[in-house]
């Protein structure tokens, strides 16, 4: 997917839109940082196209994509794709056996 349009100064840190893209990677179940760290084209053109939504008022209601959301989000397909990649789900953390195990 690519987005040329969007102009890349639409991204800023308090950007209305990344705050939901970071809400959406969360109801996901994506790991924000190693999405931009290993895919930071892409992290970019989902924030550049989070950044220029129309339906923020849609995802602020459910920030978790259903599969009928490519009617509200364009994010939808590349959501779906990277939640079925297991390097852009958070890492559990391991806790050290104790004696008891």
């Amino acid at each position: 997917m690519r987005i040329a349009s969007i102009p890349k100064s639409n991204i800023t840190s308090g950007e209305p839109g990344l705050e939901l893209l970071r809400q959406r990677m969360k109801a996901l179940q994506l790991d924000l940082a190693e999405v931009k760290r290993i895919e930071r084209d892409i992290f970019r053109e989902l924030a550049e196209a989070c950044a220029s939504c129309e339906s923020k008022a849609e995802c602020k209601k459910d920030p978790a994509v259903a599969p009928d959301a490519e009617s509200t989000c364009v994010n939808a397909a590349t959501f779906r794709a990277l939640e079925a990649l297991p390097w852009f789900k958070p890492k559990l953390r391991r806790v050290p056996c104790s004696a008891a195990c």
